[in-house]
């Protein structure tokens, strides 16, 4: 489930349909984008220490995962989206599973 809290993509990001950083990448040139995702990665990666520690590394690695998502011309997700999809697939496998296991239970009791 996603956080409703999330410091390092915030809900204010997203305006009516788009994101910001969508706005930026459709207003910007291609170096220009690239040129602000690598900024941004330079910002929280060297004021760590001063300010948020780990959430501004968390930042840095989101804009890094963008970057390299840009470049391979790859669909981006966050890692709080991949860890969401990651548990909404165990949940699924859960239930698979269970699934599974009762029909296996009621075959052995039909052949009983």
């Amino acid at each position: 489930m996603k956080n409703e809290l999330d410091n390092v993509n915030p809900a204010h990001y997203k305006q009516g349909a788009m994101q910001t950083i969508d706005v930026m990448k459709a207003k910007l040139t291609t170096e220009e984008f690239r040129g602000h995702l690598k900024g941004c990665v330079l910002k929280y990666v060297t004021r760590e220490k001063l300010k948020n520690g780990i959430e501004d590394l968390e930042k840095a690695q989101w804009y890094l995962d963008y970057l390299i998502a840009f470049d391979t011309n790859q669909p981006f997700k966050s890692h709080a989206e991949i860890e969401e999809m990651l548990a909404q697939q165990d949940v699924l496998e859960a239930g698979l599973q269970d699934m599974q296991n009762r029909l296996i239970r009621e075959a052995g009791s039909e052949n009983e």
